[in-house]
């Protein structure tokens, strides 16, 4: 793909699809940015080229994978539009959260002795 023009900074744009741009940051990782949004509001950053696409994807589809971490939804939710998408993403996200809480710890307890 040609490189555009420069929206960001001097970031080279990679990347884009509809309203979301992806730019390649010196150290190797990526900004998935929506245009629509201003930058400080619209914009995520991504380690891996094929997440940015997918989260694109995901967006664009409104399509929520259920195997996608914390961190990741909360990406998708930084550069979302849609209201109805976003509390979707915010609901996940709290069963998340709440499951983590909630993992079974066997805590040792000490046995007294009757001596």
């Amino acid at each position: 793909m040609p490189k555009e023009k420069y929206l960001v900074k001097d970031l080279p744009i990679i990347y884009r699809k509809e309203n979301f741009v992806v730019y390649r940051k010196y150290n190797m990782d990526f900004i998935v940015h929506n245009i629509n949004l201003p930058f400080n509001k619209g914009h995520t950053h991504i380690k891996s080229y094929k997440f940015s696409i997918d989260i694109i994807n995901y967006i664009l589809e409104e399509r929520i994978p259920y195997n996608l971490t914390y961190s990741q939804l909360k990406s998708m939710l930084r550069i979302s539009t849609n209201e109805r998408f976003k509390s979707k993403i915010r609901c996940l996200m709290i069963r998340k959260h709440r499951k983590n809480k909630q993992r079974y710890r066997n805590k040792s307890q000490q046995i007294p002795s009757n001596r």
